[in-house]
């Protein structure tokens, strides 16, 4: 049923689009809310109370085609915001994606859907609690903990970097190298005994300061990986694993290994296992070949103290022929800010394989990647998405393709559309 205040009903329409901000996608089923003349104040603040936060005028929905479009309008200004309403208060609430037109928008006939704007919906990062959940020492200064929320808060293609999170832990003289396993933290504690124990060492992480008190210190442990093994990896930078504690001594009287290639089984060459630092490594490998080595109880020594279990690795090697590439072509001439990123076969971005010089992905292990083209305005290498208390919108990203099939000795050419003409 309709209401008219005259002879006629309100014929004005507002239409558009709405897509994912990140992979340009429609988004079926978000509510597109419009406001009469300007955007109220606080309407896309999420942290805002509900009372606090004006109800739309008028409320439309977006198709299955990514379309919304919405009529009987009066003649007038309306500001245009699109929301993942998840819980139905038509209002914008943290983790749901949202976008805005700065300008309002004139209601009219509209006589192509092309003619309206394109919201790109994101939603904006979370500010996740961040807390020490965990703080171990042990009598060899080797400290380990767990901050909970980290993860949160570098997830996602807007997730921050480890060099951007400002983690540092300082101790009674200096500051302290410090390391870091997804939400898992350890460092050395330089100058640690067992009578220092209550001495001041401070953890620094975004938006807290923790001081680390020891109400225990456990016995010294031996060197164990903190990090997983990596199924492929290439035959001149070969096998390398992060140790902690750090190991002080590699006794390759405790190591084996064999590696096969074609079905011929070869004895490994220990020599080329060594301690760089934290990490155990071995190179140069055989290309193409299967490495298996194992470590027993005494391979790994830190401050006379060994690991309890064996420990066992497994990898392939890759060759050049078992690797691949995407080369980007392109008719463009270079441009400041734009970035292009590799993703992998869920559509996350790849930002530790940069572009080389060359234009080329290279040493790609077999599989499915996609190529994405950021406009990065604000220059900290990666795709930033939306912030609305700053007024800032998610950077333009193109996806130039999201099924590439890469396979060993081949290199597939994603050809690069130049700006068509005006």
């Amino acid at each position: 049923m309709f209401f008219s205040t005259g002879t006629a009903l309100d014929s004005g329409r507002i239409v558009g689009t709405a897509v994912d901000a990140w992979t340009s996608k429609e988004r079926p089923g978000a509510r597109v809310l419009l406001y009469a003349d300007s955007l109220p104040l606080g309407a896309i603040e999420c942290a805002l109370p509900d009372s606090l936060r004006p109800m739309p005028e008028y409320v439309g929905l977006v198709n299955d085609s990514g379309v919304f479009d919405i009529g009987f309008l009066p003649v007038g200004e309306f500001a245009v915001v699109a929301l993942d309403d998840v819980n139905g208060n038509y209002r914008a609430d943290e983790g749901e994606a949202l976008a805005w037109l700065d300008q309002p928008v004139a209601s009219a006939q509209w006589d192509s859907l092309s003619e309206g704007p394109e919201l790109r919906m994101d939603a904006p990062p979370l500010e996740p609690a961040l807390y020490l959940s965990g703080s171990r020492v042990d009598s060899s200064g080797f400290w380990r903990g767990k901050l909970e929320g980290l993860a949160d808060l570098m997830q996602g293609p807007d997730g921050r970097f480890e060099s951007e999170l400002g983690l540092a832990l300082m101790g009674p003289d200096s500051a302290i190298d410090l390391h870091l396993e997804g939400d898992s933290l350890w460092a050395e504690l330089t100058g640690f005994t067992v009578d220092s124990a209550s001495h001041s060492w401070q953890l620094v992480y975004p938006g807290g300061l923790d001081s680390l008190k020891f109400g225990k210190v456990e016995r010294a442990m031996g060197p164990i990986p903190v990090e997983s093994v990596k199924r492929q990896v290439d035959a001149q930078g070969g096998f390398s694993l992060r140790m902690a504690p750090l190991p002080d001594s590699l006794d390759l009287s405790f190591c084996s290994g064999e590696w096969v290639l074609e079905g011929d089984t070869s004895e490994l060459d220990l020599s080329l296992l060594s301690l760089d630092g934290g990490r155990l490594k071995g190179a140069p490998l055989v290309e193409a070949a299967r490495y298996s080595i194992e470590l027993a109880p005494g391979a790994l020594r830190r401050q006379g103290v060994t690991h309890v279990d064996t420990l066992s690795f497994s990898f392939s090697v890759l060759g050049e022929d078992g690797q691949g590439s995407i080369l980007l072509s392109t008719d463009r001439a270079p441009e400041p800010g734009v970035l292009h990123v590799l993703t992998d076969a869920a559509g996350d971005p790849m930002y530790d394989r940069p572009l080389g010089k060359d234009r080329r992905f290279s040493g790609l292990p077999p599989g499915r990647y996609g190529v994405v083209r950021i406009l990065d305005k604000d220059g900290n290498g990666r795709w930033s998405g939306a912030e609305p208390l700053y007024g800032r919108h998610p950077e333009r990203i193109k996806v130039l393709a999201n099924d590439l099939e890469v396979r060993a000795g081949w290199e597939v050419e994603l050809t690069e559309s130049p700006r068509p003409r005006p």
